[in-house]
């Protein structure tokens, strides 16, 4: 055979097995990416099937939407208080309370009780009626504190009184109120009746002072300054020295 011959077969043998290479390998490519569509789509059925299965599953753009409940009062008020209905008349003798430090928490509450018995009570007891009117004494910032507790937390008035009491009725005003009682004193040129009054109102603003009636004469008599001092004892020489102390509450009371 010619040796033009020889090499012309050997160059077909050779281009057809390149050929044959590039075929595989693009078989071998088109394969891959097979594969690698199909591990995609997969992952992505997956991924669907997760969040399917997770009741509370949200989009990310809602945990940035406020969302407020459907009862967002922390009073949980029985169906009969929440059918009793209010009119502008209460609203306008309802005492207010702002939550500002000048004010006093106990006075607040006692006026609020006086008023609240002069409303009909109807179907409800007295506290169910303190339970439904409650709120709308609170304004400012006493209304925010309400507001911030949680729904429903508050299911009768004993739990509404503790809370409100334990925010605007410190331990450490029940100490200084304490402190003030036995150290009282009668200023200058302060008339009897004033100091008695006062002394009384420090009473009042600390029930829970725990001073015996004894103790609380004592006190007064010890703060009044000489000249009035010696004036109350010559009027009262007979009832404070001869006779019970619990016999002269009447007078003490006035």
């Amino acid at each position: 055979m010619p040796l033009d011959d020889k090499v012309d077969q050997i160059g077909k043998k050779r281009s057809s097995h390149k050929d044959s290479r590039r075929i595989d390998s693009g078989y071998e490519s088109d394969s891959n990416e097979s594969k690698s569509s199909t591990s995609d789509q997969e992952s992505q059925e997956k991924q669907q099937e997760e969040m399917a299965l997770q009741p509370n599953a949200r989009p990310l753009e809602e945990y940035v939407r406020p969302t407020i409940s459907t009862l967002p009062s922390s009073i949980a008020l029985p169906m009969e208080a929440i059918n009793y209905e209010l009119k502008n008349l209460h609203f306008s003798v309802l005492p207010e309370f702002h939550g500002l430090p000048s004010e006093d928490a106990l006075t607040f509450i006692k006026d609020y009780y006086a008023t609240i018995q002069t409303f009909p009570l109807g179907a409800l007891t007295e506290d169910q009626l303190r339970m439904r009117c409650f709120p709308y004494t609170l304004k400012d910032k006493a209304k925010k504190w309400l507001m911030s507790l949680p729904p429903g937390s508050l299911t009768d008035w004993t739990s509404i009184y503790n809370k409100f009491v334990e925010n605007f009725y410190s331990h450490a005003m029940t100490t200084n109120l304490r402190r003030q009682i036995p150290n009282f004193q009668q200023a200058d040129r302060e008339a009897f009746h004033e100091a008695w009054g006062r002394f009384k109102m420090l009473l009042m603003q600390c029930p829970h002072h725990n001073y015996s009636f004894e103790n609380q004469m004592q006190f007064f008599c010890d703060g009044l300054i000489f000249l009035v001092k010696l004036w109350q004892i010559m009027l009262q020489v007979e009832l404070c020295l001869k006779r019970h102390p619990k016999r002269h509450m009447t007078f003490m009371r006035c």
